[in-house]
Order: structure tokens, then sequence, then C-alpha cells
């Protein structure tokens, strides 16, 4: 028994030994390497100056026994964390950020919410890359409780701008919503009127397609806003010309076929059927001194050529039936913009023109009052005509430059600098713009055709007859007011 005791008490005093040896091991081990996962507003050191504090803060045995039970420390803009052990001296922090999409300003503090609309954090401190909510009103805020927004319409579409921007990565300093439920964006120095939220998904895409061509807009600071005003809102071509000669704020594209009725007759000759057979005669003749003398005469009637390197697009025929030839359009009722030049122009092709806003007609097609319509493909396609009309003739019957124009008496009441930055941006525009309807247009053909719309090209014998259908519209000059021999005048300036 003597004996059996005494093993035991051995064999005892050996356990307490190793125990205290492991405890002695485990807390001599401390963290060597830290490194830190999903933190986007938090750097390495931050995060492990937060984590791993005080005298025991870095060894092991306790940062594990802390990170397993007992709370975890509480980091603004992070809903949790995870302490990954690799081994006793690596270890791994995985950080879960909270979903942000924007804040506002309350009781002097910044309160933050997320996509849902749940006010998630309060900070003294503005987070970057978070856009600032202005001009929405709300009621008492309550942390972890919904965005108290007293017009839930306007909140709703503020979730989906923010959501939108989140998707393409634009970084918005202040978003401002006015009494209307207008939106304007603050990046950097650029401002950036949304207006309401049709189409806010389109318009987003567009505005990063911008950033991307031109990222050194948002530190140009400017004195002018630029709002859009697309689809006719503002009335037809003619209706915005007439406001622009009466010296009202107005920019537009326009052509030399609207031109013509106001006051130089010559410019209509471009807008002609067939009269372009490729587009460096176009380059060519923007360029001339013929084309410099009638933009000036046309500054003399009211209205300013600010640019004219803009392609609106080959012009191609989509019909309700199928057109191949001049004889199987004969009496078939086009659509054609409210112009002298273009409606002539077609009536001598055989065709019934009938001028309307381009608003119209959808509905003028889907019940039968037009037979057809013509523009651009992406025009076609971007007012949905195939929707209604299934056939597209490429008939690229008017090589489409247009314009962007401004009123000569609204002009001359902005500074020189302001006149230059027009002149400038309305260049680079037609730039931007060339190169995003030169990559496009395969797109739209391939989504017309996807809807269902048959295309057909012309054989050069079936160009020939459109051509020779042409001809008698040159032979109108003393209709449409143009000088003697103009046609031969133009055909020299673009050599």
């Amino acid at each position: 028994m003597r004996n059996y005791g005494s093993k035991h008490h051995i064999g005892a005093g050996i356990a307490v030994a190793v125990v205290l040896l492991l405890a002695i091991l485990l807390l001599s081990v401390q963290i060597q390497n830290v490194t830190v996962t999903g933190s986007g507003r938090y750097s390495a050191k931050q995060v492990e100056d937060l984590l791993f504090t005080g005298r025991w803060g870095k060894n092991s045995a306790h940062a594990y026994f802390s990170d397993r039970f007992r709370p975890h420390i509480q980091i603004p803009f992070v809903e949790d964390y995870k302490i990954v052990f690799h081994n006793p001296l690596d270890v791994e922090v995985i950080i879960y950020e909270k979903s942000i999409v924007g804040y506002v300003s309350y009781m002097s503090s910044f309160m933050y919410f997320d996509k849902d609309g749940i006010v998630v954090e309060s900070s003294g401190s503005r987070l970057p890359g978070v856009p600032w909510i202005t001009g929405m009103e709300f009621g008492r805020i309550v942390l972890h409780r919904a965005l108290p927004v007293y017009d839930k319409n306007i909140f709703e579409e503020i979730l989906n701008l923010t959501q939108q921007l989140s998707v393409y990565d634009i970084a918005v300093d202040r978003i401002q919503y006015d009494s209307h439920g207008q939106a304007t964006l603050f990046i950097g120095k650029m401002e950036v009127t949304m207006g309401d939220h049709t189409d806010i998904d389109g318009k987003i895409s567009t505005l990063n397609d911008i950033l991307k061509a031109q990222p050194q807009l948002t530190q140009i600071s400017g004195t002018m806003k630029l709002e859009l005003f697309p689809n006719s809102s503002l009335g037809s071509k003619s209706e915005l010309i007439d406001q622009m000669i009466m010296g009202e704020s107005i920019i537009t594209i326009a052509d030399g076929a609207f031109y013509a009725d106001y006051g130089v007759p010559d410019l209509g000759i471009l807008y002609g059927p067939f009269f372009f057979d490729n587009w460096d005669e176009v380059w060519k003749l923007i360029d001339s001194d013929w084309y410099q003398t009638e933009c000036g005469k046309l500054a003399d009637k009211g209205l300013t050529v600010l640019a004219s390197n803009w392609v609106y697009g080959e012009r191609e025929l989509m019909t309700k039936t199928k057109v191949v030839t001049p004889a199987d359009i004969k009496g078939k009722k086009i659509r054609l913009a409210n112009s002298q030049i273009y409606v002539e122009g077609f009536n001598a092709l055989g065709a019934t023109a009938v001028p309307m806003a381009l608003g119209d007609v959808y509905t003028s097609l889907q019940n039968g009052t037009l037979d057809g319509v013509e523009n651009p493909l992406s025009t076609l396609y971007g007012q949905s005509f195939q929707e209604v009309s299934k056939n597209i003739l490429m008939t690229g019957h008017i090589l489409n430059f247009t314009t962007w124009c401004i009123g000569t008496d609204y002009l001359n009441t902005l500074t020189p600098e302001q006149q230059e930055l027009l002149y400038k941006t309305g260049e680079e525009a037609g730039l931007y713009n060339n190169e995003q309807q030169a990559a496009a247009n395969d797109d739209y053909r391939k989504k017309l055709e996807e809807a269902g719309v048959t295309f057909t090209e012309l054989t050069d014998e079936e160009r020939a007859l459109w051509k020779e259908a042409s001809l008698s519209f040159y032979e109108k000059g003393s209709q449409f007011g143009w000088s003697d021999g103009l046609y031969d005048t133009v055909k020299a300036a673009m050599q």
C-alpha cells in the first residue's frame, strides 16, 4: 500500500508538472504574423491594433479563447469578424463589413444606412466612397431601424440609384434631391443632373461610359449646367429651333435639312437622298471653305453651329412590308422629320412623305397610319419600332452627319471662356459619339434581327435604281432656293 501511494503521488506530480509546462509554453507563445482579408475601410495595421491589444493581446492562447468564448469587439462599419489560426504563430482575420450605400446628416452625426434602408452605423466622420444624401426629409432616426423617410417613393429611388452606382463602381461624394424628386450627383468638381428616376439604369450606364472616356471631367469646375431632355420632351425639332432663335438657353442636334428651312437653303442639298458615296466625302466637305461660309450665313439667321463632326448614322428604310426597289415604295406613307428637304427627297423616290414627331411614330405604325419610317438603326431600335415593323432595307440613302447648334443671341450672352468650352466639348462629344456609333451599329442590327426584323441588302443594280430615282430631287433646286450650279459646286468642294 505504501508503494502504491508513493507511485500515485509521483504520477500526480508529473502530471501537474506537465500541465504547468504546457501552460508556460502556451502563455509564452506569441502571435507573430497577422493577415487581414475583407477589409476595405481599415488597414491591416489598424485591424491588428484594434483586436490584439494589451499585455496578453498577442498571446496565442489568450487570443484563441477570447475569439471563441468572449463577445467580439465592436468595430465601426464592421458587421463581424473571424480569427483563423493557421498555427500558433500565424493568424488570419476575416472582416465582414456592413453593407453601406449612403448616409444622412442627423444631430451632428452621420447616420449610415444599408441597401435595405436600415441605419447600421452612427459616426462623427464621413466615410470615403459613400455618398452623402441631402434634400431628403425624414423623422427621428434610431440605430438599427429603417431610416424614417417621409417620401417612401423617393427613398426607393435613392436605394436603386446608389446600388446602380455601386454596380459601376462610380464614387459619388453627394446626391442632392430637390423638392420635385430630381437628383443631382456631385463627383469631385463635377455636377451631374440626373432628372427623375426614369431610365436611371441607362443614365448611370451612360455616365459610366463618359467617365471612362474622359476621367478628367471630375476635376474640372465650371459655370454651366447641361440638362438632358430626351425623346422630344421639349417639343419637335422645329419648335426647339424656334425657341433657340428667340434666345432660349437650348442646345440641340440639327442638320442642314432644317437649316434650309431657316434661311440657308444651300445647306439642304447635303441631306438629299443618295448624295454622298462615303464618309470621307462628308468630312472633306465639312473642312471646306464652302461649308464654313454657309455656317456663317446660318449664324446671321440666329443659329450658330458649335460642332459638325457628329455622326447621326446611315439612314435606313424600315417598312411594315418588304421593300426592295423604288417601285415597291410608291404611294407608301413614310415618316420623315418635319423638313422640306427630307419630305421632297422621299417624295422624289415615289413615297408619300408624312412629317411627324418621332415620339408619335410607334403608335402610327401600330395603327396603320404609317407604312414605314427611316432613320439610323440606333434610332429605330431605341424607339422600339421593331415591335410594330419587321422589314429594313439597308439603303444608306443619307449619310447623316448632324451638328451641335445653339441660338446665336444666347451664345453671345456667354463669356468667351464659356463659348470656347462649348465649342471644345461639342467637338469632343462628337468624337465620343462617333466611337459609340461605330461600336454599336452591329449590335443594334443583331438585336433587331433577334426581334424578328428581316434585313435586305441592295445589290449594285438595285442601288443604281434608287440613285436614278433620286436625280429628280436635285433638279428642283429653284424650288428650294438653291444657288445656281449648287450641285456641281458642292461636289467640287468635297474633292
